[in-house]
């Protein structure tokens, strides 16, 4: 499992397409409700797609990072 992930982890560091939206408007595209966050950090959705194929390989869900200042 651990090769798994370390490939994954270093082909993800090489996908030139990869799209981050706010999780609360892309999963709205697919009929999902969900609640978006009214203050604070968002919650954002990263989708890692194939460079050949188009195929979504990977999405993963996040709370946005705080900026410093």
């Amino acid at each position: 499992m651990k090769l798994l992930l370390d490939w994954l982890e270093h082909r993800r560091s090489q996908w030139p397409n990869t799209t981050t939206r706010v999780a609360a408007d892309r999963l709205a595209e697919y009929g999902v409700r969900v609640r978006p966050r009214d203050s604070g950090q968002r919650v954002l959705l990263d989708e890692f797609y194939s460079p050949r194929c188009g195929t979504l390989l990977d999405a993963r869900i996040r709370v946005e990072a705080a900026t410093a200042g």
